[in-house]
Order: structure tokens, then sequence, then C-alpha cells
């Protein structure tokens, strides 16, 4: 189809017919296609004045005559006349064309233009055909052309008299100086002609009609393309329509379809450079379009910028940056029946300045703009197509307000869905302006009303006809200032009779009403925490300031604090802190989790902060917080009071000092806890934050759950279930359009398999539980790996099979796992007791495409109203249990087919389980070991559906022996063993090392053997291999490739053939080589076999490990070099990836990239001093669920040494968070021998850690006391806060303890369980004691301090006997006391000789208050109970103490003479002289 404007503007163009008529602005309409031989009729009729349209009837307008004359326009030569009309009929002979276009222009009698009408595609045989045609007795001249596109005449012009049909009488009207302006009450229906536009005027134009071109970029979320509509999130509603109306014919349409997820979808096109062609700074746009109303808003807008505009909401200056750049601007809302807004004019259609009238939906209108980028303005015209009716008269209307638009750049179309909004648009074109395109003078006349401008655009000499309300709370107006003269003021009265001559500014004055008292309107804090998370001090015994203070805002925008009403008095502020006297650490190991601080005082987090109030500003609070280890969940509320209203405003604060996760653990976030019970009940009613952007969220309280989608009413609540009293997340969606989410986004993507556990209970049919790469909103691009679906009667996985029945509103624990490398997942379904409801099989992921998924998401049902609860989420690596990794071979001996045989293949297969028991899904990987030489004979094939399975395939030349098969499932490697026997003698190794670290101690050389032996078949017929006697093995080292022997051994290695001896000193370096055994078979040829012997110091490069990969010194470590016991150093529990870029230069060029932990064996109960060049997160030397590895980060690929004490023989070093690894160096630091005097080491918390314990008055006063000075040191290393567990992962066991302890020293090991026990706190307590013995020190167990006798351990003092009974008796104190009576019983089978004593401080301390009290008078106190309480003051709480020494010094020195009594400084002198006389004896 093409056009018949485009077609008659063709035929009707001046320069082709000014030989036929005057030239004057014409208009054409066509109607149907143009299909071969189909008759088009095209009318055209004349006008005189530009801009004034008529169809050929009389109007009150002069008429020209058209002067007749029968010479073409057109430069071709005709050929003589073929043409003639007879019996009504058009005749042509002649012709030089199959087909013509015949154009009949027809006159009335008095020669005024009648109409033109065409004959398209008219046939022709030989040149000759006839066209029935009636003239009706008018004259014509009739053209005969080649093609309408080209126009060439084929004749000269033929002319036809006319007999009948004289003009029409039109009785001419005077023009006017001025356009009428008095509005008629109904739209005229005359149409006017859209005048001819000279082509050369035409920057660009923009229609539809190509059919080889593609207007439309079908890829959702698109790439941008010029002259493309594309669409961000509904390219399905863009379209190329027809339309019956033969001036439209295609257009672009975009309809907004859809039911599932409704809202406001856009469509937008970016225009080539030549649409922002201008002359000064102005053009003009002309363009055809139609509505059809939605339910919201629809939006046509022109761009001035190339930002891609959003694709979900209307284009409006809130949506920075692409939303600030409008030229022009139509608002149509659903409720205005089809009237829109122009230039975002008004916010309603109502006061709106610019707006159009009589505008009905589905219907095309036409609009001409001419844009003027100097003045941000356009004068704009909007008409019907045919220009009978207008909806818009000429006026000038201001850009929007701000707008940066410098030229026209892109189109843009918003419509919403539900009723389908839909928007039309064609006939694009952009011109220069031409001199009738502007008759009028307008001025800009803008109106500023407490700050708001309002612009409206006045013809020259005419009157404003609105002014903006005025109205002002709390001010009185007093007028108008002209122009910033404030002196003389206009009231509203005299600016509406104003003539406008000039640019002129409005600016509404005020006063304030003196009567006036500002209410409060609403409340904010103006200082706050960074983040939501305080500063603490520097230790234990400091505090950091942290001021929080709210802003109150009147109902007009004053700054209430900043600017008081003295008038109002009963300003008053209630704070509240919510969420920090528990502590969920305690709570996770059940115990109370509510601290031991004054709930109503000011006191919290365990006496390490405190809210310090200012009464002369009572809109100000310090959260004064120290040093502590403590994680707490809460909320700041401000109760605001002011002239009698209250508001209450809160905000999530966190105090998250201890980030410690377990190993592998990907939620929670470290730091943050699964299970929500362990939150405060004043927590209950708090809302999470709320994605902005739908892709990410901070979340300081819940550990970055939050809510995710477009409901407008959902929302994510720590909810509480009144009959369990429980605490949990509930997703919860009162509103019915889109979707809603409760979302954790992690921090990186998983490499392997994860396992999700979860407690959940779904109310709502579809529902679902969504782990995804894609943030959960962006469905079509998302790639989705697991879908956990409830139907609302049962369970399924991915929209399989069922797996369980399912009851709405009942609590499940969930199982989910998934591997990105083999892209498979299942699901397990338990009760809320435990038991197995049902399992899904292992099954394929959603999409393949998720090959990274980072969102865990909860949804409940789109466009609906609902709700979800959740709990105990976990997410994590799992562990492969080493004694539930099976391998099988279906044939553990094969022969060695011989010549001519087939090959022989076996299956292999391998099976692993998680330590919980669950299946490791991930992808196995099947390989021969690194001493298997030859493997040109043998070959492994994967299972191409189940990699977990292989085919091991044996050739004939296959060498006899065993063959060692390594499987990787989840980093973890296993062997599996192959006996190849043949009907040929061959030699096998009995003695062999593939791989020999180089000694560390300098000066050393370690030996190792190689033998070998010939072996063969019994008989001809029985492949038993048998040792064959009297054959000699020799043997020779080889190169790397085993291709040449070494002449020359390499640096600090040498071989002894005749012994077969190996011999490694410590100045080797790195190298690989082979020792080959040679002997002869029962036939006396030469037979040979060689084994692989990489000799690796502790310098390691990352990388690859080809020549150009590997620096000179190091040893390889790739993808593939996973760990073994014999191979002493690798890969485990991980799938890196190389990056960086290989050289020989530099062992940090490249690097393995992943989560993964590297292990290497070295010399057990020794420090090393390790260089890692790496980024992410480091932890070292794990040994179990509680200490998790000593934990280090690294923001750049940069280098750090660590001083790692080994305990066993193997260190390793375990890294997460998308870690790259470039290399490691591993140093054994230089032995330490016992100092002049042995030190004494405490490793505890806050107990001896704080200003007032006695461990910190004793390290202060250390060389005051008598005797034990004199045989010791003293080293205080307790830290605030401390459990084993962060004690060890935060680095102070290492380097405070371990890494400085020398042989001879005292650790003293005790006061560790107050923060939380852990799971394995007697295994990790006795890891304690090992560790320190292992580093050559002796070890002194002791009991804690007692309770101090505060708050709810009132009762360790009995006022009535005046006695102390304070000392400990809580679980930790107690497994303390029995670790030391098991290790120190002689005959027992823990008997540990290096524990020398037991220091009862508890008790020590009963004893030593009690005696004091007792000597009241001595001491100065009027009574026993003033000494009590004396030293009742001396602690803060029942853990901590106050600044005075009394209690410390009662406990270091001891008081009286009871055995008991003595003191910490007597009883540890006792022990550890006594030890010192014992080694010496010894």
């Amino acid at each position: 189809m093409e056009k018949r404007k485009k077609l008659l503007s063709a035929i009707l163009s001046v320069s082709m017919i000014a030989s036929a008529f005057t030239a004057l602005p014409l208009s054409a309409s066509a109607e149907g296609e143009q299909n071969s031989g189909e008759e088009v009729t095209a009318t055209v009729s004349p006008s005189t004045t530009a801009g004034v349209t008529t169809t050929g009837e009389p109007v009150a307008t002069a008429t020209t005559e058209v002067e007749s004359t029968d010479k073409p326009a057109t430069a071709a030569t005709p050929e003589a006349t073929g043409v003639v009309y007879e019996d009504q009929k058009i005749k042509i002979t002649n012709a030089k064309a199959d087909k013509v276009t015949i154009v009949i222009s027809k006159y009335y009698d008095n020669k005024t233009l009648a109409g033109v009408e065409l004959k398209e595609n008219v046939t022709l045989e030989n040149g000759s055909g006839e066209v029935a045609y009636d003239l009706q007795g008018k004259a014509a001249k009739i053209m005969v052309w080649d093609d309408i596109k080209t126009m060439t005449p084929l004749f000269a012009t033929t002319s036809v008299e006319g007999t009948v049909d004289p003009a029409p009488t039109v009785k001419p009207t005077a023009p006017t100086s001025q356009p009428e302006t008095t509005p008629t009450a109904e739209p005229t229906a005359t149409p006017t002609v859209k005048p001819t536009i000279d082509p050369s005027a035409i920057y660009y134009k923009l229609d539809f009609e190509d059919s080889s071109k593609t207007y439309i970029n079908t890829a959702e979320g698109t790439t941008k393309e010029i002259e493309k509509w594309a669409s961000q999130y509904y390219f399905a509603g863009l379209s190329v329509a027809n339309d019956s109306n033969s001036e439209i014919n295609k257009y672009i349409l975009y309809n907004n379809t859809m039911t599932a997820r409704k809202g406001q979808r856009t469509a937008y096109c970016i225009l080539p450079e030549e649409a922002g062609t201008m002359v000064d700074n102005q053009a003009v746009v002309e363009f055809d379009f139609k509505f059809h109303a939605g339910s919201g808003t629809n939006q046509l807008v022109l761009i001035g910028d190339s930002n891609t505009p959003i694709g979900n909401d209307i284009y409006d200056p809130s949506k920075k940056p692409a939303g600030t750049a409008p030229i022009l601007k139509f608002n149509q809302a659903s409720t205005d029946g089809g009237d829109f807004i122009i230039n975002d004019s008004g916010d309603s259609l109502a006061n709106a300045t610019a707006k159009t009238h009589d505008f009905k939906n589905d219907q095309w209108a036409h609009v001409k703009a001419v844009m003027n980028f100097e003045s941000k303005a356009v004068i704009l015209t909007i008409t019907s197509l045919d220009g009978s009716t207008t909806f818009f008269e000429t006026a000038q209307v201001p850009m929007s307000e701000g707008t940066t638009a410098t030229k026209l750049s892109q189109l843009f179309l918003g419509a919403p869905s539900a009723s389908q909004g839909a928007i039309g648009m064609d006939n694009v074109i952009v011109r220069k302006v031409l001199s009738d395109d502007i008759t009028d003078t307008y001025y800009n006349v803008t109106f500023t009303v407490d700050g708001k401008n309002t612009i409206t655009s006045v013809k020259k000499d005419e009157s404003v006809t609105k002014v903006p309300d005025v109205a002002k709370t709390g001010y009185l107006f007093d007028g108008w200032s002209k122009d910033g003269d404030t002196e003389n003021l206009f009231t509203t009265e005299q600016v509406l009779a104003a003539k406008v001559t000039a640019d002129t500014t409005y600016t509404a004055v005020y006063h304030k009403d003196p009567a006036y008292i500002e209410p409060l309107q609403s409340v904010e804090f103006s200082s706050f925490p960074e983040n939501g998370i305080p500063t603490a001090g520097a230790d234990e015994n400091t505090a950091a300031n942290n001021v929080i203070s709210v802003k109150l805002i009147g109902e007009i925008g004053t700054d209430l604090v900043a600017n008081p009403d003295s008038r109002v008095t009963d300003l008053k502020v209630d704070w509240e802190f919510d969420g920090f006297r528990h502590i969920a650490s305690k709570a996770a190991d059940g115990q109370s989790a509510v601290t031991s601080d004054d709930p109503t005082g000011n006191g919290y987090c365990d006496s390490y902060a405190e809210v310090i109030k200012d009464t002369q500003t009572p809109t100000s609070v310090n959260f004064a917080l120290k040093s502590q280890a403590f994680n707490f969940y809460g909320q700041v509320k401000a109760t605001v009071t002011y002239n009698g209203k209250t508001i209450t405003i809160s905000k999530p604060m966190a105090i998250v000092p201890t980030k410690t996760s377990q190993s592998g653990v990907l939620l929670p976030k470290p730091g943050y806890v699964t299970n929500f019970d362990w939150y405060s009940d004043d927590m209950v009613g708090y809302q999470a934050v709320t994605s902005a952007d739908n892709k990410t969220a901070t979340e300081v309280v819940t550990g970055d759950w939050a809510a995710y989608g477009g409901n407008t009413g959902r929302g994510l609540y720590l909810a509480k279930d009144s009959t369990t009293n429980k605490k949990f997340l509930k997703l919860k969606s009162t509103g019915t359009n889109s979707s809603s989410f409760a979302v954790n986004k992690l921090d990186n993507a998983p490499t392997g398999q994860v396992i999700i556990t979860q407690d959940v209970k779904f109310y709502n049919n579809n529902s679902s539980i969504l782990f995804k790469q894609d943030n959960p909103v962006t469905w079509s691009t998302n790639a989705t790996a697991i879908s956990f679906n409830f139907t609302g009667t049962e369970f399924n996985l991915n929209g399989g099979e069922k797996i369980c029945d399912a009851v709405p509103g009942t609590w499940y624990k969930i199982v989910l796992s998934a591997d990105v490398t083999s892209k498979l997942c299942f699901a397990k379904v338990y009760d809320a007791e435990g038991a197995l409801l049902g399992e899904s099989d292992v099954t394929a992921f959603v999409n393949a495409g998720a090959t990274a998924p980072v969102y865990l998401c909860y949804r409940t049902p789109d466009n609906s109203q609902g709700e979800l609860d959740f709990n105990n989420v976990k997410m994590y690596t799992p562990e492969i249990d080493g004694t539930k990794f099976t391998t099988t071979v279906a044939d553990e001996t094969i022969s060695i087919p011989e010549a001519g045989e087939s090959d022989v293949t076996t299956t292999l297969t391998a099976k692993a389980l998680s330590t919980e028991g669950y299946d490791m899904i991930g992808e196995a990987t099947w390989a021969f070991d690194e001493s298997v030489t030859d493997t040109s004979s043998v070959a492994i094939t994967p299972d191409t559906t189940d990699s977990h399975k292989a085919t091991l395939t044996v050739k004939t030349g296959a060498p006899a022996g065993t063959l060692p098969i390594k499987v990787t499932i989840g980093g973890v490697t296993k062997t599996l063993e192959v006996n190849l026997t043949s009907s040929q003698d061959s030699i096998q190794f009995t003695q062999s090392t593939s791989s020999i670290s180089i000694p560390l101690t300098d000066g050393t050389t370690d030996k190792y053997t190689y033998a070998a032996k010939v072996v063969g078949p019994t008989s001809s017929t029985d492949k038993t291999p048998m040792d064959i006697p009297g054959k000699t093995v020799t043997y020779a080292v080889y190169d790397k490739n085993n291709t040449n022997p070494l002449t020359t051994m390499p640096t600090g290695v040498t071989f002894d053939a005749a012994k077969g001896e190996l011999s490694v000193s410590s100045s080797a370096s790195a190298t690989t080589l082979y020792i080959r055994a040679t002997s002869t078979n029962r036939s006396d040829e030469t037979i040979t076999k060689a084994v692989k012997v990489t000799i690796h110091g502790l310098a390691f490069d990352f990388g690859g490990d080809g020549e150009d990969a590997l620096m000179e010194g190091y040893t390889a470590v790739t993808p593939t070099t996973s760990y073994s016991d014999t191979t002493g150093y690798g890969i485990e529990g991980g799938t890196p990836t190389i990056g960086g870029e290989a050289s020989v230069e530099s062992a940090d060029s490249d690097y393995l990239a992943g989560d993964f932990t590297f292990k290497t064996k070295v010399t057990p109960k020794k420090v090393y001093n390790v260089t890692i060049t790496y980024k992410g997160k480091l932890a070292s030397e794990k040994v179990n669920a509680d200490l998790t590895g000593v934990e280090r980060t690294n923001d750049k690929l940069t280098s750090a040494t660590y001083a790692v004490p080994v305990i066993d023989d193997v260190l390793d070093l375990s890294f997460t968070q998308s870690a790259q690894v470039a290399s490691i160096v591993i140093e054994k630091t230089t032995d330490k021998t016992a100092g002049a005097k042995p030190n004494i080491y405490t490793v505890g918390d806050s107990t001896i850690a704080n200003n007032g314990s006695w461990a910190y008055v004793m390290a202060r006063d250390y060389a005051t006391y008598s005797q034990l000075p004199d045989i010791a040191t003293f080293s205080n290393n307790g830290r605030g806060g401390k459990n084993l567990s962060t004690y060890y992962t935060g680095g102070e066991f290492v380097d405070r303890v371990l890494a400085n302890v020398r042989p001879g020293d005292y650790v003293m090991i005790g006061d560790m369980g107050t923060n939380g026990m852990g799971s394995k706190f007697e295994e990790s307590f006795n890891y304690y004691i090992d560790a320190c013995e292992a580093m050559g020190a002796k070890i002194i167990l002791n009991s804690y301090s007692p309770h101090g006798a505060v708050g709810d351990y009132a009762s360790g003092y009995n006022s009535s006997t005046n006695t102390f009974t304070s000392y400990r008796q809580d679980e930790y104190d107690n497994i303390v006391r029995r670790i030391y009576t098991e290790r120190t019983t002689a005959d027992g089978d823990k008997y540990d000789s290096k524990i020398v004593g037991f220091v009862d401080i508890g008790k020590m301390a009963d004893a030593a208050f009690n005696a004091y009290v007792n000597d009241y008078a001595a001491n100065g106190y009027e009574s026993k109970d003033a000494a009590a309480q004396a030293i009742i003051k001396c602690f803060g709480d029942h853990n901590h103490y106050s600044e005075a020494p009394l209690a410390a010094e009662l406990m270091i020195k001891g008081y009286g003479t009871g055995a008991d009594a003595k003191g910490i400084v007597k009883s540890l002198y006792e022990i550890i002289s006594a030890d010192l006389a014992k080694a010496t004896q010894d």
C-alpha cells in the first residue's frame, strides 16, 4: 500500500502542473489500495488563502481563474496526440507503455477548476486501450503519464470542451487585517485543505508505508536503533496497523493489552540527526495521532534528548535523567473524557492553561507545532485531519518548565493497561519555518506564586484571562510585583486588565500573618548514623558519639526547631530505642537474649551504649557506643508533640560489629541471623524497606530482606504468631495491582551447588519460592533456576509432578538445592516436626540461562491481595561427606584387547552425599591421575545426560597395571582404580612418590626411593599377572615432557640410579621430571614405564600452567589441580576459572577466580608467614563449624602477608566473595625460643578487658605486686564482646596469642562464654588448649570472675547475712571445670601434662569479698552492708565493672586467711613457681 497524500502531493506538485492550472496550495484525498488495474479517484479543490481550506464548495473567498495551456511542465518530449475523448470514453493509442496513469482535470465552464481525478495502473494492450469515463458536460484536460512516481507524460495534454454545468456563484469577502477571534458555538463543518509543502523545506519525514522497512525493534529491554520503535517492558504492544482513513493507511500503534500485569507501559523511537535540523533554533513538526483511553494516562511526548525514557511510567521530570527534556507533551487522563493537558500547564484538566476542547477518543487529529528552542515555547495548532474541527486554537504554549531540550530527538508513547490504552501516530514531518507559520506575536507571562512558576502565552496587546490562586497558608497577599518592582504592586484586577506588550513576570508578594501559629505538619530525622550503622568507640572503655536528632516541619515548610515559636510551650520528644536490649547471638545459643541493663533507663547494648539526653534540646539525643562484639537489630522511634499535635517516626538502626558467618554460607548475610524469633518483641510490626529500583535494597535490620515488585500495597513485616509466640517475616500485599516479592539479593552468585533451607507458610495459590538471575520484576529477560510452587492444594518444582499435598496456612520445612554447573535442582518438603512429606526428582533449571542466580524470592500471587510467612532461611554450599563419596566400576579388571580386537569399555559411576545426606548434584569431572603418563590407548567419556557416569575405553596397546582415575564433584576429588591385564610383559612400579615437597629447614635433604619390577601373564591363556624372575630394572631421570634424559640435574636435586633414590634438598627449586624404569620382556625386547614427579616448594602460581604462564620457581595451580594426600597441595571445594593474562615474568599476572579452598601440607605446630596476592575474603585454618577460620579481606588484587599458625600438617586457605587468587608464597618463621621469663597470656572477653576488671587492673599495676613479677611477665588479651568463635575468626587468638607465644609461656583460658557458646563450645575450648600447647605454651585454666550482685543477679549478695555467693555456675563455667578435671586426671585417657593449674577466680572472689565485709570496721565502714555496697558499686552490671578498683583488687590480692581467699597473684605464683621447679628438676 502506498500513501495517497504522498501520491497526490506528487501529482499536484507545482512544477508538474503549472501548465494546466495556476500553482495553488492544494490538498488531496484518496481511498483504497494501489492494486493492479484499480481505479483511484482523487478530488482536488483550489484555495486562495494559505491556511484556509475548502472542498470545492462555495466559501466566502475570492476565486482564481485557471489559465489553460497544453504545454506540459516536464522537460520530457511527448509523442503525437494519441488520446481522444469520445462516447464517454478516454481512448489511448500508440502509447509506449503497458500501464499508464490518467490525470483528468475538470473545469466549470467559467474555467474554475472543479476537481482532479486519477486512473492508476490502466492496463494497455500493445499500447492501446480505453477507459469509460463520464465528464458530465464539464470541460477537461486529460494527461497520460507513464507512472505516478515519475510523472513522465506520454502524450501532449488533450483538451475537451464543456457543454453544461456552470460554476457556482461565489461572493468575495474583503480580507481583514486581523483574524476573526469571536468563537463559534459549534466548530465549523467546513474542512480545510492542508497546504502542500515544498519538498525543499522538509528536513525529515516518517510514515509507515514502506513494507520493506522494519519499524519495530522486537527485543524487549531493547538496544537503541535509529527509526525503530522500542519498548523496554512490552514490545508486544507495538505494531504497524492499518486504518481505513486514506490519509493514514499504515501507522504505528502502541496498544497496552496486558492483563496479567497492570500498569503503564511505554514505547519510544529515536530519530535520526536530520529530525533535529533547525534554523535560528526553530523548526516546525507536524504529525497525525489518535488516543484510545485506558484506565490511566495516555501520553504522547516529543523529546529533546537521547536518554532512554522510563518503560513503565509516564514521562515526567521526576524520572531523572530520562524525563527532563520534553518539547511537546500531551497528557490524557481517563477521567477527562477525551480532552488532554498540554505541556504540564496544570495538574488537572480543570486548571490547565493549555488544553484541548471537544477532542474525542479514537479519531485522528493533526498537529502543527512551531518549536522555538531559544524561547522554550511552541506555537501549536491541533485540528481534525480535514481541518474542519479545531481542538486547540493556534496559540503559543511554553515548553514544560525546566526542560533541557535543545532539538527534537525522540518520540514517546505511553499507554495504561487495564482498559487497554492505545495511541496511534503517523505522518511525522519536520520542516523549516515558513512565512505563514507565525502570523502573530506572542509574549510569555510568568506568574510566580510561592516559588512555583506558571507560564502562559498571550498575543500582543491582549490580556491574560486567568491568574493563579494566590492563597498561601499563614500569609496575607499584598499584591503582584511586575518584573521585580516591589515598590509598585498591582492588584489581580489590574493584572487582568493590562495589555501584554512584552515578556512579563508577575510575582506574588506576601507578608506573614501575625496571628498565625504554624501547626506541625511532619517530622523527619535530621541527623542519623550513616546507613543506619552507629559508630563505636576505639575500645571497650571508650564511647563514640552518635547524635540523632529530628527536624519538625510546619505546614508551610518552616523548620520549627531552627525557627521556634515562643507561643508553643508543649514541645516534647519521647525517644525509644527498640531492639537494643536484645542480643541475637545469645538467643541463638538458647540463653537469655535480654541484656541485664535497666530496661527503663538509658543503658543499652549490655551496658556498652548509653542514650544521653539533653533537657535543653529535646529534639536531639546522643547514642554513645563503646566497642563491643554484640549484634543488635532495632529501630529508633521519636514521638514528637508540638502545639497539641503528636507524630511518631522511626528509622532502622543496627549494630553489627561481628560479621562472621559459617564458611560457605550465602544467607543470612554476615552478621545476621536465620531465626527472626531471636529479634526483640518490641520490633514486632517493623516494616522492612521497599526496594526503590527492584534491583537492590540495603536493609540493616533484616539483613537485606526487602519488599520488591509493583504492587502498591506490598510490605514485608516482622510478625509474631499469637499461638506459638514465634516471630518471623511476613510478606503481605494489600493492593490488587502487579507483583509482590520478599527478596534478598546475594552479594555473590554461587559457583557450584547450594542448599536452601527455610520454614514457609503459604496462604494463597500461585505463591512461590524463586531463585533467579535477574531482578524478579524483569520477567521477560529473567533467567530462573528454581520455581517452587504452591497451587493451593499441592507443591511442585518448576511446574513438574506433584511433590506432596499442601494445606494453606500451614508451616512447612522446605529444602531446595540448585547447582549452576549442572543446571540441576531438587526439592524436599517436610512437616513442621521434620517428617519428610515428599521430594521431587532431580530436574533441570527452569531456564538454562540461569548461570549466576542471585535473587532468592518469596512471591505472593500477582494482581491480588495475599500473604506469605517465612523464617529460618539459610543458603549455603554443602560439604561432601568423604565417607559417602562412593565410586563404582562395572568391571574392576579389564583385559587389554589384542591387535585386531575391539576396544573394551566399562562404566564408571560416582555418587556423593553432603554431610546432611543431600545428593550432591554438581557436574562431575573425570580425568586420569597425574601419574598416568600414557593416555593414547585409554579414554574417559562422560555421559551426556548424567555427568556422574562415564565410560572408560581401553584400546590395544594400553599399558598393563593399575589405572587410577579421578572424579571430582563439588571440588572434592575421589580416586578409583581399574586393573588392566595384558598378554604382554610390562613394568610396574612397586615404590614411587609423585609429589615431593622441598624441605623447609635449611641444610636438610629428603630421600625418596623408586622401585619397579617386570610382570606378565601367567600363560598365553591366563592373563593373571605374575612377577617375571631374573629381570633387571634400571632407572633414569627424564625431562618434564618425558622425552629426553636429563644430563644436568636441577639445582638441589640428585638421583642415584643404582639405588633408584631421588634426593631433594632445601636449596631445590620447584620443577617437574620423570623417573623412567627400563627392562626387557621375556622376548628380550626393551620395555619402559615412567612416573611423573612434581617437586614443589611453597610458592604457588595460580592460573594456567603452560610454558608462557608459570613463573620460574613456582608450582602451578590450575582449575584442575585438586588436593589429595598424595599430591600434597591443590584445590578443594570449588570450581575456579582462569582470569588475567599469563606471563612468566610475574606469578600475579593471571589468577584463579571463584570460591574455593587451597590446601598444602606443611610441618605441623609451626607459624608460617603467608603472602597472598588476592582479592576477596580469606579464612585461614578452619577448625569446625564455630571456628571457621581467621577472616581477612582484600578489596583489590594486591599482596598481603599474614602470620598463620598451623597445628596439624595441612595449611588451608578458603577464598570467598568471588575471590581472585594470583599467588601464594609460604615461609616458615624462625622457631621461637624461651624468653628470660615466661609470659602469662590471658584469653577472654569483656570480663577481663573492661576498665575495672581484674585482668585490666592487674596488667596496669603488675609491677607493684610481690613475687609473681619476679618469675613471669603478664599480658592481658581480653576483648569485649567476644566468644570462642569470634575471638578466633576475628584474629585475636592468632595475632595476640598463637603468633607470639614462646616455649615455656603460660596461657590462661577460661573467660569465654558470656557472649554465646556456639554449637561446639567444648570442642572449640579444647582446640584453644591444643593450639597453645602446639606452640610450646603451658595451660592454666580459670573460672570466670563472679556475677556482679546487681539487677537480675542481685541475689548474689544476701543482705540479711551480708555474704556473697556470686561465683558462676553457668554451663560454660561448668564445662571449663570439667575439662580441667578430665585433662589433669593422671590415669585418664585425656591426661595432659601441659595443663599445670586451675585458678578458681569466682570462688576466690566470694571468699575475699566476704572476708573484707566481715572486717568492715577495719576497712572504714559503719556496717557490713556498707562494705558490701562498696564492692557492689564496682559493677556496672553483672558482667562488667566500673572504674572503681576495689572488687578487682580483692580478686587480685585476695583478703583474709582462707585457702580460697589468697587471690589471683598468689595463686599464679604458686602454680608457675612449682612448674618451673619441676622443669628444673626434670
